[in-house]
């Protein structure tokens, strides 16, 4: 969290230096009153009443006021503001990370580190400044005291340099727990999701129901409730020895062992000063778990950041490639000994793709056939640029190229497409044009659109490549490729997807790439490829 804020984009910043500044003349002001006060009171004490210590108590107050004020507004805007530039750097990352590292990271934990995360920070800004302000407020005060009593002063000053060694001496302890307790949190987290992404297959399966929730999301949420109660059991034991326990003794060794000769106006002054340090202490202990807390969440971001570091510049993507860009009329595109390999967490190879051949040609339909694990998808993910081969070459026109940068070519409906709510990166269409291709894929009735946003309910699965098949066609990209689009569709719409809307796509120039198994259509395209065990051959 230090770096988050001090260092945010490996560079100093001087904003939380000058919060630290206005929180040190906090302190002082703070401090200040206590001290007039303090020997405002010795004088009451001694018989002389007079307003002489009043002028420099509320130049102090006003003093603090401002300070204070200035620190907590500066600070809580900083630390928003700092947090707002994380979540668009790691935004930027996301967008720009490559699909393999997006498929090994665990979602769920994404979801907890950018949302619950982030709050603990927002929420600790103030609680930060209060904590600073205090520690600052109680080295002041124990110094007055030191002037006030050298005896008094050291018994103080040992006592709370105990107090703080115990609290070092815990801390390690208390930040695995609160690790521990996070993790579990995330688990917990994905189980709920669990729920309600597979709401239905629980409802039906009474055993699966209750298998889920007894056995798994029950035995976690214990587990959880243990180690939130393990957490709060080891900070009670630092906040009553190191904050309270401690602020006692001092104060009772005060009382009780000064010797005799210790001045009763002395005694009076050390113990009215060490009334003004409970407040702080009161701050510290409430205070000094969020903080931790925060901490560790500020560490789980940095993980966070460094799981997304990709060696490309994290900048603004360069500008699309536009339609009259020579690359939108390419004849061919040939694919050249292309492998791929799929490893475990060793490095080791359980599966590989390759090597591939094959030539597609501008305005072709080539289909894709094979079984499960045949390698289809793979290989429509290497042909539009998501996975890198281990091995081979694209070659379009003649010249190889690295089809990563060239993905703007596509047009993609997967088997799991996702749905926005807008038509991003696209010229706003006109609404006729919207409804019109709504109609024509039979989802007018399910789809609104308003406002330039796709409203809807529930979609089958079908319904919703229908409505991702809209999409593609808005975006009017030279090659379309569909991952097994018909298999959830009605006769009749599989009949109109192959024998109606790929031919005119064709007719338009468009290239078209689709992964099927419907073998009554083979005869709808130019090519038909078949794969087995990562292997391609063609049919003729």
């Amino acid at each position: 969290m230090f770096k988050l804020l001090f260092f945010p984009e490996n560079k100093l910043s001087f904003t939380p230096v000058f919060v630290l500044m206005m929180t040190f003349m906090a302190a002082i002001g703070c401090s200040s009153m206590a001290i007039i006060v303090n020997e405002a009171a010795g004088e009451i004490l001694e018989g002389r009443v007079h307003l002489t210590h009043l002028p420099p108590f509320l130049a102090a107050l006003v003093f603090f006021v401002i300070t204070k004020r200035i620190a907590l507004r500066t600070g809580i805007d900083f630390v928003e503001q700092t947090l707002e530039k994380y979540l668009n750097k790691v935004g930027n990352q996301l967008r720009q990370a490559e699909l393999m590292q997006i498929e090994n990271l665990d979602k769920g934990e994404i979801y907890v580190k950018m949302t619950m995360d982030t709050k603990k920070i927002s929420r600790t800004a103030a609680a930060g400044i209060n904590v600073i302000q205090s520690v600052f407020t109680i080295l002041f005060v124990v110094a007055y005291i030191f002037v006030t009593s050298p005896l008094s002063g050291f018994i103080f000053l040992g006592l709370f340099m105990i107090s703080l060694l115990y609290y070092q001496s815990y801390r390690h302890s208390l930040h695995e727990a609160i690790h521990g307790a996070v993790s579990k949190e995330t688990e917990l987290f994905d189980d709920f999701g669990h729920v309600l992404d597979g709401f239905k297959e629980l409802k039906i399966s009474h055993e699966k129901n209750e298998d889920f929730f007894h056995n798994y999301l029950r035995p976690l949420s214990d587990t959880v409730k243990r180690l939130r109660i393990r957490v709060g059991d080891k900070y009670a034991r630092v906040n009553v020895f190191s904050f309270v326990f401690m602020f006692y003794l001092s104060l009772g060794c005060v009382v009780f062992l000064l010797p005799s000769y210790v001045p009763v106006s002395v005694r009076f002054k050390v113990i009215a000063a060490s009334a003004f340090l409970w407040d702080p202490i009161n701050i510290l202990s409430v205070s000094m778990p969020e903080i931790l807390q925060a901490y560790v969440s500020g560490e789980r971001l940095d993980q966070l950041e460094q799981q997304l570091q990709v060696s490309s510049d994290l900048g603004e993507f360069a500008a699309s490639t536009r339609p009259e860009d020579p690359l939108y009329d390419f004849n061919e595109i040939r694919i050249e000994n292309l492998r791929f390999d799929y490893t475990d967490k060793e490095g080791n190879t359980t599966f590989f793709i390759g090597p591939l051949n094959l030539t597609l040609k501008a305005g072709e339909i080539l289909f894709l056939k094979g079984g499960n694990g045949s390698g289809k998808s793979t290989l429509l993910k290497m042909l539009t640029g998501l996975y890198p081969p281990r091995s081979g070459a694209f070659v379009m026109d003649g010249t190889e190229i690295n089809m990563a940068e060239h993905r703007h070519l596509f047009s993609v409906v997967y088997t799991d497409c996702h749905l926005f709510d807008g038509l991003y990166g696209i010229e706003s269409p006109s609404d006729e044009k919207v409804n019109e291709l709504l109609n024509m894929m039979g989802i007018f009735h399910k789809v609104r659109w308003q406002e330039g946003q796709f409203r809807y309910s529930e979609l089958s699965t079908g319904q919703r490549k229908r409505l991702s098949f809209i999409t593609a066609l808005l975006e009017d990209k030279p090659i379309y490729v569909f991952d097994e689009w018909a298999a959830e569709q009605d006769p009749e719409f599989r009949k109109s997807f192959y024998e109606k809307l790929l031919p005119e796509l064709k007719a338009r120039g468009k290239t078209i790439i689709a992964a099927t198994h419907d073998e009554h259509y083979f005869h709808v395209a130019d090519q038909v490829i078949k794969m087995e065990y990562g292997q391609v051959r063609s049919d003729a």
